[in-house]
């Protein structure tokens, strides 16, 4: 059942299992995503950011950046186009700032 307080977000989780369900439903968007995610690949993917979170941190974040009860939290959904532009501009940038120094 969706919410009337849209985003939507539902987590299920076990922290004694190795499965966890997060459900997302965001207001005029006929995509849907689903996928299962282990706590130990949630908390690899944030040691490889450099920003390690617990997957219960991860999922506390997570709900509070969709229901924006925080204000230094922002949830952004990227597809691989975005991602990929990230990378070049961060490419771009490490190559500016030694010749900006000499």
């Amino acid at each position: 059942m969706v919410s009337e307080n849209l985003p939507y977000l539902n987590t299920e989780y076990d922290f004694s299992g190795r499965k966890y369900d997060v459900v997302f439903y965001v207001e005029d968007i006929s995509h849907e995503w689903h996928t299962t995610l282990s706590d130990t690949f949630v908390e690899e993917l944030t040691r490889k950011t450099g920003n390690f979170k617990r997957f219960d941190v991860f999922c506390s974040m997570l709900q509070s950046a969709i229901s924006k009860r925080s204000s230094f939290l922002k949830l952004d959904l990227l597809n691989y186009e975005d991602l990929s532009e990230i990378r070049k501009s961060r490419v771009i940038n490490d190559y500016s700032v030694p010749s900006l120094l000499s």
